[in-house]
C-alpha cells in the first residue's frame, strides 16, 4: 500500500473476501497445506485459543518446566532510542526498559490467550494494603533485590531510598508526571510517596482511584519507573541503562545493535530469564527483517508495536521456510492505535474542527472494513482457511468486555453511525458546516520508523479516504524527537491542523486509557479539546463527570456500564478519530523459541518467558 492507494481495489478485495468465506476457504487451505509440506501443529488450536482451520497454526506448548539456561535469543529492533532515560517517553526504549528494569508491580499473564489485565501481581513490592477509605496504599518491598553489577551501583541492594528518589525524579522531570503527581497537576491522584522504613512505601491519594495498582505496572517509558538513587549524580541515565531487571545491557553500537546478558542475581529465576544473551540488532528496513528471519539470524519477526510480519508475507514465508511456525495472535488491549488528533488552539487553521459535524464527517469518511482488510489481509487468510476476528476501534481498542462494538447498533445506539463508512453523508455534514467545496487541512506525521515500519502507510491510506470526502491536505513531515514529542504529543492540542499520533497510557485499564486521553487536564495524553469549541482546553463536563465516577467505582460491572456510556458519547463528539481498527494477526517464529507465546502479558516481554532450545531449527537443523 502506498500513495497510489486505489479505492476501487479495496472494494474488490472486500467483495472477494465475502465470496471466499462462502465457497473457497477449505480448498485453498488444503492446497496451501500441501505446498508447505504438512503441519507443525501439535494438536490444533492457536496461541490465543482460536480454531486451527487449516492445520497450519502452531499451538505453543508450555515448556517452562523443561527450560534450560543458556543460548542466545535473536530478536531485533526496527529503530534505536535516542537516549536511555526510561522516565522520558520513547517508543524504541520500551522493550529495553522492560528487560532491564523491574517496576513496583507486574501484570498477571495469561496462558494460550491474550492477557486480561484483571489482576496485578508482586514484583519489587511483595504485598500491599489499602486503608479503609482507600486513600492510603502501603507496599512492602522485596528482600534480596540487587541492582546490576555495573558502576556506580555495583550490585548493591535495592531499598526504599531508591523508590523515594525515583518518585522525586519522576515528579520533577518525567514526561508523564502529570498522570500521577498531584504536585504538578491538581487532577492527578498521588499526594505523596514516603518510606516508613527501609522496606515499606506509603502512597497517599487525594481521593480513591480504583486503577492505581495498574499505574504501578506501566511497562512503558515516560511513566513512574524505579531507578537507582545514583542516577544523575553518579551516572548519566541518558547514556547508561542500569536497572535491577532480568537482563543487563552489555554493549551497544549505534546503528548496529545491542547485546543483553542474563542477570545472575535476578530474584525471579523460576518464571523466565533463561537465555544467556539476547542479540538485538537494529534493522530499520522491513526487507532486512524478512531476509534475516529467513536466514535464521533472528528468531521471530514480531517486535513490540511493529506490524511484522506483514500479512501478505506470512503464507509465502512459510512456503519458503517450512520450519517456520505460524502462531495466531488475537487482538487485545485498550490502545485505540495511532489516532487523528485535532489542533485545538483558536486559529484559522483549526476553525473547522470546532464544529462536531466536521469531526463526524472525517470519521464517516473512513472505511474501517476496507482499512482492516488492506492491512491485515483478511481476505487472503480466509482463502487459506485462516479466519481471523476483526475489530473496529471506538475510544478503546479491542479489549474483551470493555469495548462496545459499533457494528452492534442494538447495543451501541444511534451514535454508531459515526463509525459507519458513508462518504455521501460526510459531504453533507461538511456542507452543513460551511465547507461544501471541501476543507483545507494542515496534516502532520513523522517521517521516520520510530512508530513502526508501516506507520506512514497507515497514514497515507486514511489520508486518501479523507480526500474522497473533500479534505485537501497539506502534508507536514516532522521529526520524532525534536518535533513530534514536544510539539504535538504533549502539547494538548496546541498546534495547527491535525496530527497522526500514538501514545500509551500509564497502565493497562479501560478507565486509565479514557482518563489519560479525554479527562481535562489529565496529563501527557490529554488532547486539549473543549465542548464549546473556544479553544480554552476546558474539556467536556459530561466526559469529566463520567470518568470521575468510573475512577471511584469499585464494582466492575458498574464501571463497565459507565465505560459503555462514555464510548457512545465520544462517538458523537469525535474529539479524535481512533485507528480504524485491527484484526487478529499471525506471528512467525523458529522452533528454537520454546515456550514462546505460551505465556502472554508479563511486563518483562516475551523475551523473558522464552528459552532457547538448541536442538531445533535454525540452530540445529536436520540436513
Amino acid at each position: 500500500m502506498n500513495k497510489s492507494f486505489d479505492r476501487e481495489i479495496l472494494r474488490r478485495k472486500l467483495s472477494r473476501r465475502r465470496a471466499l468465506k462462502a465457497s473457497a476457504a477449505a480448498a485453498g487451505a488444503a492446497a496451501l497445506l500441501a505446498a508447505c509440506g504438512g503441519s507443525d501443529d501439535d494438536g490444533g488450536g492457536s496461541s490465543s485459543g482460536g480454531s486451527n482451520q487449516s492445520g497450519l497454526i502452531y499451538k505453543p506448548a508450555g515448556t517452562a518446566g523443561q527450560a534450560k539456561v543458556g543460548g542466545a535469543l535473536k530478536w531485533f529492533a526496527p529503530s534505536e532510542p535516542r537516549h536511555f532515560d526510561i522516565m522520558q517517553g520513547l517508543a524504541p526504549l520500551n522493550n529495553l526498559s522492560n528487560l532491564t528494569t523491574d517496576y513496583m508491580l507486574n501484570e498477571k499473564p495469561n496462558t494460550l490467550a491474550p492477557p486480561e489485565y484483571s489482576e496485578v501481581i508482586a514484583d519489587l513490592a511483595t504485598s500491599w494494603e489499602w486503608s479503609p477509605d482507600r486513600t492510603t496504599l502501603t507496599l512492602k518491598l522485596r528482600d534480596g533485590v540487587k541492582w546490576h553489577n555495573k558502576p556506580p551501583v555495583n550490585a548493591r541492594a535495592f531499598d526504599a531510598e531508591d523508590v523515594i528518589f525515583s518518585w522525586n525524579r519522576y515528579s520533577a522531570t518525567s514526561q508523564g508526571r502529570a498522570n500521577l503527581a498531584n504536585s504538578v497537576n491538581p487532577n492527578a491522584p498521588v499526594l505523596s510517596v514516603t518510606a516508613s522504613d527501609a522496606r515499606t512505601i506509603v502512597i497517599k491519594l487525594k481521593e480513591p482511584v480504583v486503577y492505581l495498582l495498574s499505574q504501578l505496572t506501566p511497562g512503558q517509558t515516560g511513566n513512574f519507573a524505579i531507578m537507582p538513587r545514583e542516577a544523575d549524580s553518579g551516572y548519566d541515565p541518558r547514556t547508561n541503562l542500569i536497572g535491577n531487571g532480568p537482563y543487563t545491557l552489555e554493549n551497544y553500537q549505534a546503528s548496529v545493535g545491542m547485546t543483553f546478558r542474563r542477570n545472575p542475581e535476578y530474584w525471579d529465576k523460576a518464571s523466565g530469564g533463561w537465555a544467556e544473551t539476547i542479540e538485538y540488532p537494529t534493522l530499520p528496513e522491513y526487507a532486512q527483517v524478512l531476509a534475516q528471519f529467513k536466514a535464521g539470524n533472528i528468531h521471530t519477526m514480531t517486535n513490540g508495536t511493529n506490524a511484522v510480519p506483514r500479512p501478505e508475507d506470512v503464507i509465502v514465508t512459510k512456503q519458503d521456510v517450512p520450519d517456520a511456525q505460524i502462531l495466531l495472535v488475537q487482538a487485545f488491549g485498550f490502545n485505540m492505535g495511532n489516532t487523528i488528533q485535532f489542533g485545538t488552539q483558536p486559529t484559522e487553521a483549526n476553525k473547522a474542527f470546532k464544529d462536531e459535524r466536521v469531526r463526524q464527517a472525517l470519521s464517516m469518511a473512513i472505511d474501517r472494513d476496507a482499512y482492516i482488510d488492506a492491512f491485515y489481509n483478511v481476505d487472503v487468510y480466509a482463502k487459506q482457511g485462516l479466519e481471523v476476528g476483526t475489530y473496529w476501534h471506538t475510544a478503546l481498542g479491542p479489549a474483551p468486555g470493555w469495548r462496545l462494538d459499533p457494528k452492534d447498533t442494538s447495543k451501541f445506539g444511534e451514535n454508531a453511525k459515526y463509525y459507519q463508512h458513508n462518504v455521501d453523508e460526510a459531504k453533507k455534514l461538511l456542507a452543513a458546516a460551511g465547507y461544501g467545496n471541501g476543507i483545507e487541512v494542515l496534516t502532520s506525521y513523522i517521517r521516520g520508523t520510530e512508530l513502526g515500519a508501516d506507520f506512514q502507510r497507515t497514514v497515507e491510506v486514511r489520508q486518501q479516504m479523507l480526500v474522497e470526502a473533500g479534505v485537501k491536505p497539506t502534508v507536514n513531515l516532522i521529526d520524532y524527537t525534536s518535533e513530534y514529542l514536544p510539539k504535538y504529543i504533549t502539547a494538548a492540542g496546541k498546534f495547527d491542523g491535525l496530527v497522526y499520533r500514538t501514545g500509551v497510557a500509564p497502565g493497562n485499564d479501560a478507565v486509565i486509557w479514557l482518563n489519560w486521553r479525554y479527562k481535562s487536564g489529565s496529563g501527557d495524553g490529554w488532547i486539549g479539546f473543549d465542548a464549546a469549541g473556544r479553544g480554552d482546553g476546558s474539556g467536556d463536563p459530561d466526559v469529566d463527570r463520567m470518568i470521575d465516577k468510573a475512577r471511584g467505582e469499585v464494582d466492575v460491572n458498574a464501571r463497565k456500564a459507565i465505560v459503555n456510556d462514555l464510548q457512545k458519547h465520544l462517538a458523537k463528539k469525535m474529539y479524535c478519530i481512533s485507528l480504524p481498527g485491527q484484526a487478529d494477526t499471525f506471528d512467525l517464529a523458529w522452533p528454537a523459541l520454546s515456550n514462546y507465546r505460551y505465556s502472554n502479558g508479563d511486563r518483562r516481554t516475551p523475551m523473558f518467558t522464552t528459552w532457547v532450545d538448541e536442538t531445533k531449527a535454525p540452530i540445529n537443523k536436520p540436513a
